[in-house]
């Protein structure tokens, strides 16, 4: 019997099948109690059924900063690629993109990117520390609150982390007005709030 379902899984090319949540979370955990910055930044690369529902997604989406990744790219099969046939339902999220393509999303699969380009970086960073300086606080939104040596300090580009204002794993987009600069420490700190 649990042979028929496993090979169904694989004719389905059914990838949840065999990567459950906490057999993930064992995997990794085995990883980081060898070396606690295997990850740190790193892209990973996950291809999967569906990037919205797979559980490597979900798992490193909601340890993205825990782990102190780099980038996280989410792929799919095409509907169109698998021989058995599911009904192919694109989410609100991605129909609302403006580089939306229904009849090549079906034929190519999906891709998901959680990185800001270098542009909005520069761009979030050069509003940040010319606000900061005019203000005398820190260009971190976190150390300017602070009581400590940090709270007027500048830090440069390549001491900061882009950061999501609201959290990619909470809906957060990845675009320039969801974007702030943050310390390293504190963007490492925040993790998925």
């Amino acid at each position: 019997m649990a042979n028929t379902n496993l090979a169904n899984a694989k004719t389905a090319k059914n990838d949840e099948f065999y990567t459950q949540y906490a057999d993930i979370q064992k995997e990794i955990n085995a990883y980081l109690d060898y070396n606690p910055d295997v990850f740190r930044d790193k892209t990973v690369l996950l291809p999967c059924d569906d990037p919205e529902w797979s559980n490597f997604t979900k798992f490193f989406a909601q340890n993205f900063q825990l782990f102190g990744l780099k980038k996280l790219i989410s792929t799919s099969y095409a509907p169109e690629s698998k021989k058995y046939k599911m009904p192919y339902q694109p989410t609100l999220f991605e129909t609302s993109q403006p580089h939306f393509n229904a009849d090549k999303t079906k034929t190519n699969g999906k891709m998901n990117v959680r990185l800001f380009d270098k542009p909005t970086m520069r761009k979030v960073y050069q509003q940040q520390t010319d606000k900061a300086k005019a203000e005398g606080i820190s260009n971190c939104p976190y150390c300017a609150i602070g009581h400590d040596a940090n709270r007027q300090r500048i830090w440069k580009l390549e001491e900061m982390d882009a950061d999501h204002v609201t959290a990619w794993s909470k809906g957060g987009e990845t675009t320039i007005d969801n974007c702030q600069m943050l310390c390293k420490t504190h963007n490492r700190a925040k993790g998925n709030r």
